[in-house]
């Protein structure tokens, strides 16, 4: 099994952001109720600066550092859950894997598509489109896909008729969002 990892992050959406109808437009998603995503530009983690303590919880890799193991931990470290996002994550899920997440309190919302290496920008919702890989449709209010086997196909898709587009090449994120 995968490792489940949280992060918190910024919410994305009409209540949010001045800039949302503006921001549906250009990335030709009018059918978006909110943007639940990885990407760090829209949705960044709430966690500027890491303090000594935070090494202790969270994983200590390359781009991965706003991710944390330790759920307990980070709700603490954050407080007041009602202005961000907590998200549970899985890079890379196998069919398995999907299971993997047992607390009532998160909800599933689908998956995202995010550059290598680690976390950056979501092919899904940061890029204006790729819509030989995907149609702005095929995802779902948050911005994701919600099927597993679709998103693999998505993946495929943006490397074959992508292949020199630096956000094309993508990781698989399984995103569950803690409802609080």
């Amino acid at each position: 099994m995968r490792p489940v990892w949280y992060i918190a992050c910024e919410k994305f959406g009409p209540h949010t952001h001045k800039g949302w109808d503006k921001y549906l437009t250009w990335a030709k998603l009018p059918h978006l109720i909110e943007v639940v995503s990885l990407d760090v530009v829209l949705c960044p983690s709430v966690i500027e600066h890491l303090t000594a303590e935070d090494w202790g919880h969270n994983v200590a890799e390359d781009f991965k550092t706003d991710l944390f193991a330790d759920l307990d931990y980070l709700v603490q470290r954050v407080g007041d859950l009602t202005s961000v996002n907590i998200l549970a994550t899985i890079e890379e899920p196998g069919i398995e894997d999907l299971t993997s997440i047992q607390d009532d309190r998160f909800v599933f919302k689908g998956f995202d598509l995010v550059e290598r290496p680690g976390l950056g920008i979501s092919a899904l919702v940061n890029c204006g489109g790729f819509d030989k890989a995907f149609l702005p449709d095929e995802l779902n209010q948050s911005g994701l896909i919600s099927d597993y086997g679709f998103v693999r196909e998505v993946q495929e898709r943006l490397v074959k008729y992508y292949p020199e587009h630096e956000h094309a090449h993508c990781l698989v994120w399984a995103i569950w969002r803690m409802e609080v």
